[in-house]
């Protein structure tokens, strides 16, 4: 019943979307091949260097209890998720400055901001990530924000409340 010049058309056009369609799904095929291989070989030439530092960083903050960072495992073999939160805070400054080390080989240093960083961290963890960020700051510019810990003396010698 149906017109066979309206048919002849719509199937032209169904033919015209489909090449349509296979010509974008072949570009993003393509694309994702393209981003793949690149995710590779980040993978393969970057990160490890990136892992490493971060893993010698995070053993130096945990004083050796944790000396390895691995395909999201620890040195005691404990999964990230499973770690205390001060301890993945100490991991996060951990990978942040292997990072921010290895992004400047082929830059100039910019000036790196910390706010309240340390403020889940036990004392003798806290004294290891200062003392680092006191070396890291030889090399680059620190801005380093904090709120006196409960306690401790206001630097600032105010009696504002203790947050």
């Amino acid at each position: 019943a149906a017109d066979p010049a309206q048919l002849a058309n719509r199937l032209e056009g169904c033919r015209n979307t489909m090449k349509e369609n296979a010509r974008d799904y072949l570009v993003w095929r393509e694309c994702r091949r393209l981003l793949d291989r690149s995710i590779a070989r980040y993978e393969r030439e970057k990160q490890p260097e990136v892992i490493r530092r971060a893993a010698e960083l995070f053993g130096h903050f945990t004083r050796g209890r944790y000396s390895r960072v691995h395909d999201s495992l620890t040195g005691l073999q404990k999964r990230v998720a499973e770690l205390s939160r001060g301890t993945l805070e100490e991991l996060m400054v951990a990978m942040r400055l292997a990072l921010i080390e290895y992004s400047e080989r082929e830059s100039e240093p910019l000036p790196i901001v910390f706010d309240d960083i340390c403020v889940n961290f036990d004392p003798v963890r806290r004294c290891a990530v200062l003392a680092e960020l006191e070396q890291f700051a030889k090399n680059r510019q620190i801005l380093f924000l904090a709120h006196p810990l409960p306690g401790e003396p206001d630097p600032a010698g105010t009696d504002a409340p203790q947050h």
